[in-house]
């Protein structure tokens, strides 16, 4: 448990420093004192969330809020859904984005700082449901996924 727990600060500490690095050469276009850096994040367990207090929570606004600290940048972390946080980033200066899948399409689009996380998608059914088979993608796509 301890050596797991080293690990992942260690991995923290090392994803802290890469970003800090990406952003001193970012903080450097930031003009105007009165300009904010702002994070946007969407609704997302594990990475974020709001708690019963609806206080936020999670990886992603931990890591937020350690980026503001390291660089001493005026940032804030702001809860918007995906698409208009998508369209703000691609059409606004200063804006992050947290969570974010790296795609083809999105290669050009948009600065890309660091990876944070990598993750395989999975598409998952009721086991007691033998009626969803899926041979191929699009088989799911009869079904909300």
């Amino acid at each position: 448990m301890i050596r797991k727990l080293k690990k992942n600060i260690q991995l923290v500490v090392c994803l802290i420093t890469s970003f800090g690095l990406c952003f001193s050469v970012f903080a450097q276009t930031l003009e105007a004192k009165d300009k904010k850096l702002r994070f946007y994040i969407e609704i997302s367990p594990p990475y974020f969330w709001l708690d019963e207090n609806n206080q936020p929570q999670g990886f992603s606004y931990d890591l937020a809020l350690a980026l503001i600290a390291h660089t001493k940048l005026d940032g804030v972390i702001e809860q918007l859904p995906w698409a208009r946080a998508y369209v703000e980033a691609t059409t606004k200066p200063d804006i992050i984005l947290l969570t974010t899948l790296r795609t083809e399409k999105r290669e050009a689009q948009l600065q890309w700082l660091g990876a944070v996380h990598t993750d395989k998608a999975h598409l998952v059914s009721l086991k007691n449901n033998p009626k969803i088979q899926f041979v191929q993608l699009e088989d799911a796509k009869q079904y909300l996924v």
